[in-house]
């Protein structure tokens, strides 16, 4: 009897930590996914603003998007 409750500890210890391992490793992803969006964001928009600078009449939205979907196809050719 006590062999039982020892090992069911044991089994329910195990599913506990192997969730827990899960949702780290989940939580751990989405974090260094939205780290590499908020970086190409930022550097889209430095590329942006230094395209204004070189053609003040260029629309700025404009420049960033541009540079965001270039970011963004470099990203996936790697």
């Amino acid at each position: 009897m006590i062999f039982i409750n020892i090992y069911s500890l044991i089994v329910k210890y195990n599913v506990v930590y192997n969730n827990l391992m899960s949702e780290f490793k989940d939580t751990d992803d989405k974090v260094k996914d939205d780290v590499e969006s908020t970086g190409d964001k930022i550097k889209s928009g430095f590329k942006a603003a230094g395209n204004k600078i070189k053609d003040p009449s260029s629309d700025l939205g404009a420049e960033y998007n541009k540079e965001k979907a270039e970011e963004e196809v470099k990203d996936k050719t790697y």
